[in-house]
């Protein structure tokens, strides 16, 4: 999900690494976790150089942003722990392996051409798994239909 078309965070190559919540072997596949979590996997996807679990948005509230006048501006400050085993630029192994169980099936199956990321700020007309339309308040005018 992103969290706003306003934000600046959607587009810029960010899709091109969106995959699909799957979490088959916890059985939480329609249970998409409010967490983020980050990860660099081998090749083979049995291991991570490293593993980031945070509650931070690709966002520039979240991340920072570098002002005009060379101050740098956070302004949601947001809690993670990242998981590290050795030199994270070093070739995978085991040795170099994080040793963390990712919460989500691998490998990740990457967005098609066609599929779109659930946008908060936006209305949509298709029906959820629950039967609701998003946003349910359908009076609310800061919403714009997308199909």
């Amino acid at each position: 999900a992103v969290v706003s078309t306003q934000s600046g965070h959607y587009g810029r190559g960010l899709r091109d690494h969106m995959c699909h919540w799957e979490s088959k072997s916890h059985g939480r596949s329609r249970v998409v976790p409010h967490i983020k979590s980050y990860t660099r996997l081998s090749p083979d996807m049995k291991s991570a150089a490293w593993f980031l679990l945070t509650s931070a948005n690709l966002s520039k509230a979240a991340w920072g942003q570098l002002l005009d006048d060379g101050r740098f501006r956070i302004r949601s400050y947001e809690l993670g722990v990242l998981f590290v085993k050795g030199d994270p630029q070093k070739v995978y192994n085991k040795e170099n392996s994080c040793g963390v169980l990712v919460p989500y099936s691998l490998p990740p199956r990457p967005y098609s051409k066609t599929d779109k990321p659930w946008i908060a700020d936006l209305k949509y007309s298709q029906l959820d798994t629950h039967g609701n339309k998003w946003p349910v308040d359908t009076d609310n005018q800061l919403f714009k239909e997308v199909g």
